[in-house]
């Protein structure tokens, strides 16, 4: 009967002790989880304001061979970053989103990590 247990199912049979109460239903609702707040963007009005490339009336797909512009929406592990961290608005978000993927796949910015300004 021992024989199909797993190693870890094992490990937690050996080092943790549980009372009856702790499998019981009231034990269980006792228990709070904490969820993570979601991280809203400001309103468009707002955006609207902060996004450059909505002030300059530039196409963010332009700017698909500048990198140095491109590495300063991307975090230090190469993702794009979201849209309550950048400030631009939704429209322009996913176009820079969809330049920053061509951009990446033309060998012009790194894949997995931020570039660097030499």
């Amino acid at each position: 009967m021992y024989a199909f247990i797993s190693a870890s199912f094992a490990l937690l049979i050996v080092f943790q002790v549980l009372k009856p109460y702790d499998l019981s239903y009231q034990a269980r609702q006792n228990t709070q989880t904490y969820r993570k707040r979601s991280l809203v963007a400001p309103p468009s009005a707002v955006c609207r304001q902060r996004d450059v490339f909505h002030q300059l009336n530039i196409d963010p797909r332009t700017c698909t061979t500048n990198s140095v512009l491109l590495s300063q929406y991307v975090s230090e592990m190469g993702k794009v970053q979201g849209r309550h961290i950048t400030g631009l608005t939704s429209k322009n978000q996913r176009l820079l989103g969809k330049t920053i993927r061509r951009a990446k796949q033309m060998g012009i910015m790194p894949t997995l990590y931020r570039a660097t300004r030499n």
